[in-house]
């Protein structure tokens, strides 16, 4: 479990969407701004997965 911005620990996936949005700034008719996309963009990087490296040489 994590905590929300109230600091009361809650199952995330207990949420609803509206619960969710309030939480993280975002609006759901609207998403985000240009300008707090970019802001989160440069705080937190792209939203991917690394690659998981190759198995060693051996395991081939």
């Amino acid at each position: 479990m994590n905590q929300t911005d109230t600091g009361s620990e809650q199952a995330w996936h207990t949420l609803s969407a509206e619960e969710t949005a309030r939480i993280f700034g975002a609006d759901l008719d609207r998403g985000l701004s240009n300008k707090e996309a970019a802001r989160r963009l440069a705080e937190s990087g792209y939203n991917e997965l690394q690659e998981a490296p190759p198995p060693p040489f051996w395991l081939r």
